[in-house]
Protein backbone atom coordinates (compact mmCIF):
# COMPACT_ATOMS: atom_id res chain seq x y z
CA UNK A 1 0.00 0.00 0.00
CA UNK A 2 1.74 3.36 -1.64
CA UNK A 3 1.73 5.81 1.41
CA UNK A 4 3.36 8.29 0.27
CA UNK A 5 -0.14 10.63 -0.85
CA UNK A 6 -0.59 14.24 -1.45
CA UNK A 7 -3.95 15.15 -0.89
CA UNK A 8 -6.42 17.61 -2.29
CA UNK A 9 -9.55 18.17 -0.86
CA UNK A 10 -12.35 18.83 -2.68
CA UNK A 11 -15.50 19.19 -0.48
CA UNK A 12 -18.93 18.09 -1.37
CA UNK A 13 -17.48 18.15 -5.17
CA UNK A 14 -20.14 16.30 -7.13
CA UNK A 15 -22.26 14.67 -4.06
CA UNK A 16 -25.87 14.39 -5.34
CA UNK A 17 -27.22 13.77 -2.06
CA UNK A 18 -26.66 15.32 1.48
CA UNK A 19 -26.03 12.36 4.03
CA UNK A 20 -27.25 12.90 7.16
CA UNK A 21 -23.50 12.60 8.79
CA UNK A 22 -21.93 14.74 6.25
CA UNK A 23 -20.24 17.97 6.56
CA UNK A 24 -16.88 17.54 4.08
CA UNK A 25 -15.98 21.14 4.41
CA UNK A 26 -15.12 20.64 8.27
CA UNK A 27 -13.72 17.12 7.42
CA UNK A 28 -11.70 18.12 5.24
CA UNK A 29 -10.84 21.22 6.96
CA UNK A 30 -9.49 22.89 3.73
CA UNK A 31 -11.39 26.07 3.15
CA UNK A 32 -9.68 27.65 0.20
CA UNK A 33 -11.32 27.89 -3.11
CA UNK A 34 -8.14 28.58 -5.04
CA UNK A 35 -7.05 25.13 -4.14
CA UNK A 36 -10.44 23.59 -6.06
CA UNK A 37 -9.11 24.85 -9.38
CA UNK A 38 -7.17 22.69 -11.79
CA UNK A 39 -5.84 25.99 -13.12
CA UNK A 40 -3.89 25.93 -10.37
CA UNK A 41 -3.20 22.39 -9.04
CA UNK A 42 0.00 22.09 -11.32
CA UNK A 43 1.93 24.68 -9.06
CA UNK A 44 0.21 23.50 -6.16
CA UNK A 45 1.10 20.08 -6.46
CA UNK A 46 4.55 20.31 -7.62
CA UNK A 47 5.63 22.85 -4.62
CA UNK A 48 3.88 20.04 -2.03
CA UNK A 49 5.72 17.00 -3.85
CA UNK A 50 8.59 18.54 -2.85
CA UNK A 51 8.67 17.97 0.53
CA UNK A 52 7.94 14.39 0.03
CA UNK A 53 10.34 11.35 -0.23
CA UNK A 54 8.89 10.54 -3.50
CA UNK A 55 6.81 11.14 -5.99
CA UNK A 56 3.34 10.55 -4.20
CA UNK A 57 0.09 9.06 -5.47
CA UNK A 58 -2.03 12.90 -5.92
CA UNK A 59 -5.71 12.02 -4.23
CA UNK A 60 -8.58 13.68 -4.72
CA UNK A 61 -10.46 13.28 -1.81
CA UNK A 62 -13.89 15.00 -0.08
CA UNK A 63 -15.82 14.51 -3.07
CA UNK A 64 -17.44 11.86 -5.41
CA UNK A 65 -14.99 12.90 -8.06
CA UNK A 66 -16.57 10.77 -10.66
CA UNK A 67 -19.92 12.03 -10.22
CA UNK A 68 -18.64 16.17 -10.74
CA UNK A 69 -19.77 17.42 -13.64
CA UNK A 70 -17.73 16.09 -16.90
CA UNK A 71 -15.77 19.09 -18.23
CA UNK A 72 -14.32 19.93 -14.48
CA UNK A 73 -13.45 16.04 -13.68
CA UNK A 74 -11.41 16.16 -17.09
CA UNK A 75 -9.55 19.27 -16.23
CA UNK A 76 -8.52 17.96 -12.85
CA UNK A 77 -7.14 14.74 -14.86
CA UNK A 78 -5.73 16.56 -17.73
CA UNK A 79 -3.47 18.74 -14.33
CA UNK A 80 -2.63 15.41 -13.14
CA UNK A 81 -1.63 13.58 -15.86
CA UNK A 82 0.73 16.68 -16.63
CA UNK A 83 2.01 16.16 -13.22
CA UNK A 84 2.47 12.36 -13.65
CA UNK A 85 3.97 13.28 -17.53
CA UNK A 86 6.56 15.60 -15.75
CA UNK A 87 7.82 12.76 -12.93
CA UNK A 88 6.32 14.93 -10.34
CA UNK A 89 3.35 12.02 -9.04
CA UNK A 90 3.22 8.32 -9.39
CA UNK A 91 -0.61 8.12 -10.37
CA UNK A 92 -4.01 9.57 -9.39
CA UNK A 93 -6.40 7.94 -7.03
CA UNK A 94 -9.47 9.55 -5.47
CA UNK A 95 -12.78 8.95 -3.95
CA UNK A 96 -16.18 8.72 -5.30
CA UNK A 97 -19.93 7.22 -4.26
CA UNK A 98 -20.42 2.98 -5.52
CA UNK A 99 -23.37 4.57 -8.27
CA UNK A 100 -21.00 7.18 -9.52
CA UNK A 101 -18.72 4.22 -11.21
CA UNK A 102 -19.95 2.32 -14.46
CA UNK A 103 -18.13 0.75 -17.50
CA UNK A 104 -18.77 4.60 -19.56
CA UNK A 105 -16.80 6.32 -16.62
CA UNK A 106 -14.11 3.76 -16.39
CA UNK A 107 -13.57 4.32 -20.40
CA UNK A 108 -13.15 7.92 -19.55
CA UNK A 109 -10.60 7.06 -16.79
CA UNK A 110 -8.89 4.93 -18.87
CA UNK A 111 -6.38 7.25 -20.43
CA UNK A 112 -5.24 8.76 -17.29
CA UNK A 113 -2.85 7.06 -14.66
CA UNK A 114 -5.06 6.14 -12.10
CA UNK A 115 -3.75 3.75 -9.77
CA UNK A 116 -6.64 3.54 -7.03
CA UNK A 117 -10.30 4.26 -6.08
CA UNK A 118 -12.29 4.71 -2.72
CA UNK A 119 -15.00 4.00 -2.59
CA UNK A 120 -17.70 4.85 0.14
CA UNK A 121 -19.78 2.12 0.43
CA UNK A 122 -20.90 3.02 4.47
CA UNK A 123 -22.66 0.22 5.07
CA UNK A 124 -24.21 -2.97 3.33
CA UNK A 125 -27.69 -2.49 5.07
CA UNK A 126 -30.03 -0.95 2.52
CA UNK A 127 -32.33 -0.19 5.32
CA UNK A 128 -29.27 1.89 7.06
CA UNK A 129 -28.38 3.40 4.07
CA UNK A 130 -32.24 4.29 3.41
CA UNK A 131 -32.32 6.46 6.62
CA UNK A 132 -28.68 8.37 5.93
CA UNK A 133 -29.79 9.42 2.66
CA UNK A 134 -26.91 7.56 0.84
CA UNK A 135 -28.73 7.40 -2.34
CA UNK A 136 -27.34 4.47 -3.64
CA UNK A 137 -27.88 0.27 -2.61
CA UNK A 138 -25.43 -2.22 -1.61
CA UNK A 139 -25.97 -3.95 -5.17
CA UNK A 140 -24.69 -0.79 -6.56
CA UNK A 141 -21.16 -1.02 -4.10
CA UNK A 142 -21.23 -4.85 -5.57
CA UNK A 143 -21.35 -3.59 -8.99
CA UNK A 144 -18.56 -1.08 -8.66
CA UNK A 145 -16.32 -2.73 -6.68
CA UNK A 146 -16.29 -5.76 -9.48
CA UNK A 147 -15.72 -3.08 -12.49
CA UNK A 148 -12.91 -1.44 -10.86
CA UNK A 149 -11.10 -4.62 -10.12
CA UNK A 150 -11.88 -5.81 -13.64
CA UNK A 151 -9.35 -2.62 -15.22
CA UNK A 152 -6.74 -3.37 -12.43
CA UNK A 153 -7.31 -0.34 -10.86
CA UNK A 154 -6.43 -1.00 -6.71
CA UNK A 155 -9.68 -0.52 -4.95
CA UNK A 156 -10.45 0.49 -1.45
CA UNK A 157 -13.50 0.22 0.22
CA UNK A 158 -14.99 2.41 3.38
CA UNK A 159 -17.40 1.78 5.77
CA UNK A 160 -18.64 3.98 8.84
CA UNK A 161 -20.08 2.00 12.14
CA UNK A 162 -22.51 3.38 14.80
CA UNK A 163 -24.98 4.54 12.14
CA UNK A 164 -28.37 5.73 12.25
CA UNK A 165 -30.51 2.09 11.79
CA UNK A 166 -26.84 0.62 12.46
CA UNK A 167 -26.25 -2.08 15.43
CA UNK A 168 -22.56 -4.07 15.80
CA UNK A 169 -24.02 -7.10 14.39
CA UNK A 170 -24.92 -4.94 10.81
CA UNK A 171 -21.56 -3.43 11.07
CA UNK A 172 -20.06 -6.60 11.04
CA UNK A 173 -22.26 -8.29 8.45
CA UNK A 174 -21.07 -5.11 6.18
CA UNK A 175 -17.02 -5.60 6.75
CA UNK A 176 -17.44 -8.83 5.84
CA UNK A 177 -19.41 -8.67 2.58
CA UNK A 178 -17.20 -5.90 1.82
CA UNK A 179 -14.08 -8.20 2.81
CA UNK A 180 -15.28 -10.30 0.18
CA UNK A 181 -14.95 -8.38 -2.44
CA UNK A 182 -11.32 -8.43 -2.03
CA UNK A 183 -10.45 -4.80 -1.88
CA UNK A 184 -6.73 -3.77 -1.44
CA UNK A 185 -7.39 -1.90 1.69
CA UNK A 186 -10.61 -1.04 3.57
CA UNK A 187 -11.00 1.95 6.00
CA UNK A 188 -13.18 2.12 9.40
CA UNK A 189 -14.93 5.60 9.87
CA UNK A 190 -16.66 5.35 13.60
CA UNK A 191 -20.29 8.14 13.28
CA UNK A 192 -19.19 11.14 14.77
CA UNK A 193 -22.04 13.82 15.23
CA UNK A 194 -20.62 17.34 13.36
CA UNK A 195 -22.17 20.76 13.44
CA UNK A 196 -24.66 21.55 10.74
CA UNK A 197 -26.01 18.02 9.33
CA UNK A 198 -29.45 16.47 9.76
CA UNK A 199 -27.40 14.30 12.38
CA UNK A 200 -26.83 17.14 14.81
CA UNK A 201 -31.04 17.80 14.71
CA UNK A 202 -31.39 13.76 15.08
CA UNK A 203 -29.04 13.85 17.59
CA UNK A 204 -30.79 17.03 19.33
CA UNK A 205 -34.36 15.95 19.26
CA UNK A 206 -33.28 12.59 20.47
CA UNK A 207 -33.75 10.50 17.39
CA UNK A 208 -30.44 9.29 17.22
CA UNK A 209 -27.88 7.91 20.44
CA UNK A 210 -23.92 8.20 19.12
CA UNK A 211 -21.52 5.90 20.04
CA UNK A 212 -19.17 6.56 22.88
CA UNK A 213 -15.55 6.19 22.20
CA UNK A 214 -15.19 3.03 24.41
CA UNK A 215 -18.08 1.15 22.59
CA UNK A 216 -17.16 2.51 18.88
CA UNK A 217 -13.38 1.23 19.71
CA UNK A 218 -14.52 -2.14 20.68
CA UNK A 219 -17.08 -2.31 17.54
CA UNK A 220 -13.89 -0.86 15.07
CA UNK A 221 -11.63 -3.60 16.69
CA UNK A 222 -14.33 -6.80 15.92
CA UNK A 223 -14.31 -4.91 12.58
CA UNK A 224 -10.41 -4.37 12.10
CA UNK A 225 -10.36 -8.47 12.85
CA UNK A 226 -12.70 -9.14 10.45
CA UNK A 227 -11.22 -7.61 7.55
CA UNK A 228 -8.23 -8.60 8.57
CA UNK A 229 -8.72 -11.91 8.95
CA UNK A 230 -9.60 -11.95 5.10
CA UNK A 231 -6.48 -10.29 4.38
CA UNK A 232 -7.74 -7.15 4.00
CA UNK A 233 -5.17 -4.48 5.63
CA UNK A 234 -7.14 -2.05 7.52
CA UNK A 235 -5.51 1.62 6.46
CA UNK A 236 -7.33 4.22 8.35
CA UNK A 237 -9.87 3.90 11.51
CA UNK A 238 -11.47 6.74 12.79
CA UNK A 239 -11.21 10.55 11.45
CA UNK A 240 -8.23 12.39 10.78
CA UNK A 241 -7.49 14.91 12.97
CA UNK A 242 -7.60 18.67 12.82
CA UNK A 243 -8.58 21.62 14.89
CA UNK A 244 -11.51 22.27 12.79
CA UNK A 245 -12.65 19.17 12.78
CA UNK A 246 -12.66 19.16 16.67
CA UNK A 247 -14.52 21.98 17.04
CA UNK A 248 -16.95 20.57 14.46
CA UNK A 249 -17.30 17.13 16.50
CA UNK A 250 -20.60 17.69 18.91
CA UNK A 251 -21.03 14.51 20.16
CA UNK A 252 -20.17 10.57 19.57
CA UNK A 253 -16.61 8.74 19.07
CA UNK A 254 -14.34 11.57 18.26
CA UNK A 255 -10.93 11.29 19.65
CA UNK A 256 -7.40 11.61 18.14
CA UNK A 257 -5.70 8.78 19.04
CA UNK A 258 -8.97 6.62 18.16
CA UNK A 259 -7.02 4.46 15.63
CA UNK A 260 -4.42 4.13 18.10
CA UNK A 261 -7.28 3.15 20.95
CA UNK A 262 -9.08 0.59 18.81
CA UNK A 263 -6.44 -1.34 17.35
CA UNK A 264 -4.84 -1.96 20.65
CA UNK A 265 -8.21 -3.47 22.14
CA UNK A 266 -6.91 -6.57 19.67
CA UNK A 267 -3.68 -6.55 22.21
CA UNK A 268 -5.94 -6.49 25.50
CA UNK A 269 -8.04 -9.51 24.50
CA UNK A 270 -5.03 -11.62 23.22
CA UNK A 271 -3.59 -10.81 26.39
CA UNK A 272 -6.27 -11.53 27.77
CA UNK A 273 -7.13 -14.96 26.60
CA UNK A 274 -3.70 -15.91 27.26
CA UNK A 275 -3.72 -14.83 30.80
CA UNK A 276 -7.03 -17.14 31.41
CA UNK A 277 -4.84 -20.13 30.71
CA UNK A 278 -2.94 -19.81 33.36
CA UNK A 279 -4.38 -21.32 37.04
CA UNK A 280 -2.82 -18.69 39.33
CA UNK A 281 -1.54 -15.05 37.95
CA UNK A 282 -2.03 -13.70 41.68
CA UNK A 283 1.46 -11.12 42.51
CA UNK A 284 3.18 -12.25 39.77
CA UNK A 285 5.13 -10.59 36.89
CA UNK A 286 4.03 -10.76 33.39
CA UNK A 287 6.53 -10.96 30.96
CA UNK A 288 4.88 -9.77 27.92
CA UNK A 289 6.81 -9.80 23.94
CA UNK A 290 5.28 -8.67 21.27
CA UNK A 291 6.07 -7.99 17.55
CA UNK A 292 9.02 -4.97 17.02
CA UNK A 293 7.09 -1.76 16.47
CA UNK A 294 3.77 -2.75 19.17
CA UNK A 295 4.96 -1.96 22.37
CA UNK A 296 2.72 0.79 22.40
CA UNK A 297 -0.67 -0.87 21.00
CA UNK A 298 0.11 -3.52 24.21
CA UNK A 299 0.28 -1.02 26.48
CA UNK A 300 -2.93 0.50 25.68
CA UNK A 301 -3.68 4.80 25.22
CA UNK A 302 -2.38 5.95 28.55
CA UNK A 303 -1.22 2.33 29.36
CA UNK A 304 -4.78 1.58 30.21
CA UNK A 305 -4.25 -2.28 29.03
CA UNK A 306 -1.75 -2.70 31.62
CA UNK A 307 -3.84 -0.99 34.18
CA UNK A 308 -6.74 -3.17 32.88
CA UNK A 309 -4.66 -6.54 33.17
CA UNK A 310 -3.40 -6.01 36.40
CA UNK A 311 -6.55 -5.41 38.50
CA UNK A 312 -8.20 -7.91 35.80
CA UNK A 313 -5.36 -11.04 37.01
CA UNK A 314 -4.13 -9.47 39.87
CA UNK A 315 -0.72 -9.04 38.50
CA UNK A 316 2.13 -7.51 40.49
CA UNK A 317 3.82 -5.97 37.31
CA UNK A 318 3.97 -5.85 33.66
CA UNK A 319 6.64 -5.99 31.60
CA UNK A 320 6.69 -5.45 27.36
CA UNK A 321 9.71 -6.36 25.32
CA UNK A 322 9.53 -6.07 21.75
CA UNK A 323 11.01 -8.65 19.40
CA UNK A 324 11.49 -9.35 15.65
CA UNK A 325 8.34 -11.52 14.99
CA UNK A 326 7.45 -11.95 10.94
CA UNK A 327 4.00 -13.43 12.32
CA UNK A 328 3.40 -11.14 14.92
CA UNK A 329 2.35 -13.06 17.63
CA UNK A 330 2.75 -12.56 21.33
CA UNK A 331 4.11 -14.45 24.03
CA UNK A 332 3.50 -13.78 27.99
CA UNK A 333 5.63 -15.60 30.51
CA UNK A 334 5.04 -15.30 34.18
CA UNK A 335 7.54 -14.69 37.04
CA UNK A 336 6.95 -15.39 40.59
CA UNK A 337 7.71 -12.83 43.42
CA UNK A 338 11.87 -12.61 43.84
Amino acid sequence: MNKNILPVFIPHAGCPHACVFCNQKKIASQQSPDLLKPSGLFDMAAERAKTLPAPPELAFYGGSFTAMGRDIMLAYLNAGRALYDSGIISGIRFSTRPDAVDGDILDTLAPYPITTIELGAQSMDARVLEICGRGHTPDDTVTAARLIKSRGISLILQMMCGLPGDSDGGAQDTAARLAELGPGGARIYPCVVLTDTALEAMWRQGEYTPLSVETAADMCARLIKIFEGRGVPVIRVGLDTSETLAAAALAGPYHPAFGHIARSRLWLWQAEETLRGYRDTAGKTAVVTVRRGAAALMAGHKRENIERLKKLFNLRVIRIYEKDDPAGGMEIRLEPLP
